[in-house]
């Protein structure tokens, strides 16, 4: 059955398979034109409204309907620039304000906030974590111990972007206190990649003669928050001791891991 649109009262009755094919369905809300409001006394399962529909509610192409009020519909009109634009509002806590069109500025991404410690994506391109933090208390042990370990002074800082952290730190001691073994420095503040071993830059001054010349490293291991310390003995890589330390040696690291 073919419905004939009431132009007056723009109102359509409709039943199951009934299809609209007037000419023109103009309803301009702009100039008080009522909507058209489509009924049925049954379930209509097959609808179809034949046709170009031009001008929805009055605007233009790219128009975006919002509610402005309670039962009030209006419209934004488009952006009809050459520069792409975001819709915003500002509310007071309990309504809003009009959506408006703004320019993405500076100002609208200087701030980027990321989860507490970031998280690690399998997307290789996302950036997933930015952390900024201290290393207040990087501390030495001698084959696991710290008996009578006094520091005169300790500090340091790092900061994540991804997947590496960039850090610095020193340890000035006043005492290396009596305990013995290999030296071990507790001071990573996020353990290190699963696969990837690092080399830090490293500076010693005050140590004992038995390094003597030698080439020093600064070793990670994967899964590790600490750092071991090596220096090159007859062409071998043999790792530090509390013979290699004195009571005023100054460390200090600085470098890149992959976590």
């Amino acid at each position: 059955m073919t419905i004939i649109i009431n132009p007056l009262t723009h109102v359509v009755p409709l039943e199951d398979g009934d299809v609209i094919v007037t000419g023109q369905l103009i309803s301009d809300m702009s100039t008080g034109q009522p909507p058209f409001i489509i009924f049925s006394s049954t379930p209509v399962d097959n609808l179809s409204i034949n046709g170009t529909a031009a001008n929805l509610f009055g605007g233009l192409l790219g128009s975006i309907p919002y509610q402005s009020n309670i039962n009030t519909t209006s419209l934004i009109s488009p952006n009809t620039t050459a520069t792409k634009k975001f819709l915003t509002q500002t509310g007071n806590g309990s309504i809003s304000a009009s959506p408006v069109w703004s320019a993405i500025e500076a100002l609208d991404i200087n701030n980027l906030k990321f989860t507490s410690g970031g998280t690690n994506s399998e997307d290789i391109n996302t950036l997933d974590a930015y952390v900024e933090g201290s290393i207040s208390t990087p501390t030495i042990t001698f084959g696991g111990g710290n008996t009578g370990i006094i520091y005169t002074s300790r500090s340091g800082a790092y900061t994540r972007i991804g997947n590496v952290v960039t850090l610095s730190f020193f340890i000035l001691l006043s005492s290396k206190g009596s305990s013995t073994g290999a030296l071990v420095i507790d001071a990573l503040p996020i353990a290190s990649n699963a696969s990837v071993k690092s080399i830090l830059s490293l500076d010693i001054t005050a140590v004992a003669a038995t390094i003597g010349d030698s080439h020093l490293t600064a070793f990670i291991e994967v899964n590790a928050t600490t750092i071991t310390l090596y220096k090159m003995v007859s062409g071998t890589r043999v790792q530090l001791t509390d013979a290699d330390i004195t009571n005023t040696t100054l460390i200090t690291l600085s470098g890149s891991y992959f976590v």
